[in-house]
């Protein structure tokens, strides 16, 4: 690849994106790419102007998938790639905007690091305000993923490194290799399954690279913890323990202190009815779980240990408490009880 530019395929679901689907695809008709780009959308079943949206842009090369149900996030991207005719792929978002540069930064970036070895690239997202909200990220024993730098603004100086975790909103790589890592998890349905998959990656010896030399921007609108969000985030954060983390026993106490105090919480915020569903729903899907997790034991190496991922909570993850002086101390208290 490295004095041809390939063919790329813009992959990403849709569900009620009349606010952002313009602006989108205005920016990737703008790319300075002399190879084209192909734009795969599978829209979930959105009952807004989305489709109609969509084919106003005739002169991109578009495919519109349209589902009679919503799918979610993860299957809908399996079936995307599936159907994408470009080597390589970008899996994003409904709510971003591509600098006009971005893509051929990207096949630079992968030019440089591609040593004949498979990897994946994820490039840095910035808000609208310009701060991180993404550039790397790490993972807890916990299930929990963050990125450090998040609210921070974005280094001026060009850097690329390998991270731990690959942002479902820019994820550049091979079909091919995407395929034989088997995609997405679809049982997550919404959030954390790029957390699955970059684990699945690591275990298979994969590298996940991120880069600020060039970033995209999420207009992605701050949301409420509704019920909805709270239910997946939490669930699919166990289902990611019992895939993916080695020797639970010796770390069963530390889950227990983690689970209380997320329970602590969900009465706090109300949701504590949730709480109760996803144990519901963990409870009815153990077999599977742990068919899973037997899975992967045989085709992967082995699980990660707790000393091998991110062992203590950061600030960031009270979010827009973290300026609060008591929920910081009780937040070292609870990182001492579980390291």
């Amino acid at each position: 690849m490295a004095n041809i530019l390939p063919k790329i395929s813009i992959i990403f679901p849709t569900y009620n994106a009349e606010d952002f689907i313009e602006k989108n695809l205005n920016s990737i008709k703008q790319q300075e790419y002399p190879s084209a780009l192909e734009v795969v959308i599978i829209d979930n079943n959105s009952k807004d102007q989305t489709t109609e949206l969509i084919k106003k842009f005739e002169s991109l090369n578009i495919l519109l998938i349209k589902k009679s149900r919503n799918l979610g996030f993860a299957k809908a991207c399996n079936i995307g790639v599936n159907k994408a005719s470009g080597d390589f792929i970008f899996i994003t978002n409904q709510d971003v905007v591509f600098p006009p540069d971005f893509f051929r930064k990207c096949a630079k970036i992968y030019s440089k690091l591609d040593k004949n070895e498979d990897l994946i690239l994820s490039p840095a997202v910035i808000f609208p305000n310009g701060f991180i909200h993404y550039y790397g990220g790490e993972i807890h024993y916990s299930g929990i993923s963050f990125c450090p730098q998040m609210y921070e603004s974005l280094p001026e100086i060009g850097r690329t490194y390998k991270t731990s975790k690959a942002s479902g909103c820019s994820i550049f790589m091979k079909k091919e290799l995407f395929l034989n890592i088997n995609g997405f998890d679809t049982f997550f349905f919404m959030y954390k399954e790029d957390v699955d998959f970059s684990m699945r990656a690591l275990r298979s010896s994969i590298p996940i690279y991120t880069s600020n030399e060039t970033c995209l921007l999420h207009l992605k609108k701050k949301q409420e913890l509704n019920d909805f969000i709270y239910y997946y985030l939490e669930r699919n954060r166990f289902i990611l323990i019992m895939k993916h983390i080695a020797n639970l026993r010796t770390i069963l106490f530390n889950l227990l202190i983690i689970e209380l105090t997320l329970i602590i919480h969900s009465v706090f915020e109300k949701k504590l009815f949730q709480r109760l569903k996803i144990y519901f729903s963990l409870l009815k899907n153990f077999r599977n779980l742990l068919g899973k997790r037997k899975y992967q034991n045989e085709s992967l190496n082995p699980k990660f240990k707790k000393d091998q991922l991110n062992c203590s909570f950061p600030p960031i993850l009270l979010g827009n408490k973290q300026n609060s002086t008591l929920l910081q101390y009780l937040l070292k208290i609870l990182n001492k009880i579980i390291n």
